[in-house]
């Protein structure tokens, strides 16, 4: 395929074929040099899309607008717990127990989604994805036992626990997606049309 960018991991130019009316890349392909706005529109357009790839900045942003809807919407709830119920600070009401809930669902599939092309940009397969996600339900697993531990050297041993698998998740996260683009990810793109 004769590609006209000689370079793929710079942002494409409004003359590039691959890119639509605005100078984006076409939705099947990672977008290199992409800013906050485009990446959240993209982190939704392709909410059930795993094949293809993203790049960093994509992914990276919608960690971003995740992190920061998720504390927005923790600090509306909790507000809304204590002036509405009278619910304490520092206790979690319906609301906040609610708004999180509903938020954490919304935001998997997409945010999984965009895991997987991540991994696929870097030329790794998806299936990676599983390790923070078995590191994550690991230390909550060891969060809530740690709770009903019947003795304090068990709840230090929980707690020990929870932290070493706290630590190593968010490595895993760093890990597994700060690595730099790989052409050879190309595999995992959809089938191209002719003429594209």
């Amino acid at each position: 395929m004769n590609n006209p960018n000689p370079n793929p991991y710079v942002a494409y130019s409004p003359d590039d074929p691959r890119s639509t009316e605005g100078g984006a890349p076409a939705l099947d392909d990672p977008y290199y040099g992409i800013g906050f706005g485009a990446a959240v529109a993209r982190f939704w357009r392709k909410t059930f899309v795993y094949r293809g790839r993203a790049s960093r900045g994509e992914y990276w942003w919608g960690v971003l607008f995740c992190f920061a809807t998720t504390l927005i919407c923790s600090v509306v709830a909790a507000a809304a717990d204590t002036l509405v119920l009278n619910v304490p600070l520092d206790d979690e009401g319906p609301i906040h127990s609610w708004a999180t809930l509903i938020l954490t669902v919304a935001l998997f599939v997409p945010f999984l989604a965009a895991s997987v092309r991540r991994l696929h940009d870097e030329n790794l397969r998806g299936w990676w994805v599983l390790l923070p996600l078995a590191l994550e339900i690991g230390y909550l697993g060891a969060a809530g036992t740690t709770m009903f531990a019947a003795s304090a050297s068990g709840a230090a041993m929980g707690t020990l626990t929870t932290v070493l698998l706290v630590v190593a998740y968010l490595l895993s996260q760093v890990a597994l997606f700060i690595l730099p683009p790989n052409p050879a990810g190309a595999r995992f793109d959809a089938p191209r049309t002719p003429g594209r």
